[in-house]
């Protein structure tokens, strides 16, 4: 199984309490604004080409606006599902896509991610366990990975900026390079390396955004599978809508270029446009100060 695919590895936006003091000149008390601010999170999409309509992906949340499913029903059938530790850090990631079940288990050193276990099976249908490592610098910044299983040993060092971006990461494979704007959208991937059939080569990808909020920001993913999406940055999770034909994993559309042509009260896109095809994007409401 592909890891893109095994791995579909936005940052839980973090509640603020707004107290609002005022004062009465004559006779009335001071009282807190108790309306509840509200927010908005992804519900469904649906797809129309020449065949149709159809429902091709939900998204289910629990009362604390945690993930906790994504059902897609486009050609291939398949679900992702997230589970959590009591103090509501991610415990496990499970897809059966392609009818194949694979499962990543996390484990933490504090509130840094140590290690993930994932289980699958194999394209010879043989059962696998792959495990990734992490270590992190003393500005708490990713710095190195490990990667094992029963047949394969590789390692990445991670180079980040201030605000804790990857900008490079090397292994013996190669080194990519991301560029980062001041919005926060990834510009630039270039990867660089050696092969024995091509020799050193060098690639540039740029990519290319709208003004809109980037539709997948207001999914509520986990932090421990947004921190591993991190770890090969891709336009997934820049600031703005990637209209660029040269996606990297880029959600159920595939990659582009693709056309943001409407957009709710949020920023975020209500229609998208991939040639003849369109996608109706359905927002919900949920309240900044639920609890439950």
């Amino acid at each position: 199984m592909k890891v893109m695919k095994r791995l579909y590895f936005l940052k839980n936006l973090a509640p603020s309490v707004v107290v609002i003091c005022c004062f009465a000149f004559i006779g009335n008390s001071c009282k807190k604004d108790e309306t509840p601010e509200t927010k908005l999170h992804l519900l469904n999409v649906v797809r129309t080409d020449w065949q149709g309509s159809k429902e091709i992906a939900v998204y289910n949340y629990d009362k604390m606006n945690r993930l906790r499913d994504i059902k897609h029903t486009d050609e291939t059938d398949f679900i992702e599902i997230f589970n959590y530790y009591p103090d509501g850090k991610l415990l496990s990631y499970e897809s059966d896509f392609d009818h194949r079940y694979g499962k990543s288990t996390f484990h933490y050193a504090g509130l840094k991610v140590g290690y993930v276990v994932q289980t699958y099976t194999n394209n010879e249908h043989v059962a696998m366990s792959d495990t990734a490592f992490y270590s992190y610098g003393a500005d708490g910044k990713i710095s190195h990975m490990v990667f094992r299983n029963n047949y394969i040993y590789s390692e990445l060092d991670y180079i980040c900026d201030e605000k804790g971006r990857v900008i490079s990461y090397t292994g013996s494979g190669g080194t990519a390079v991301f560029l980062w704007d001041d919005a926060g959208n990834l510009v630039k991937r270039t990867d660089k390396g050696f092969t024995s059939q091509t020799g050193y080569y060098e690639i540039e990808t740029d990519f290319k955004y709208d003004s809109g909020e980037n539709f997948n920001l207001s999914i509520p993913y986990p932090e421990a599978f947004l921190f591993i999406r991190s770890l090969s940055p891709s336009p997934f999770y820049s600031k703005n809508n990637c209209v660029s034909e040269n996606l990297y994993d880029y959600s159920w559309f595939g990659r582009g270029p693709a056309v943001f042509s409407e957009y709710n009260r949020a920023g975020y896109p209500t229609k998208i446009s991939l040639d003849e095809t369109t996608f109706k994007l359905t927002y919900g409401e949920y309240s900044l100060n639920a609890h439950d």
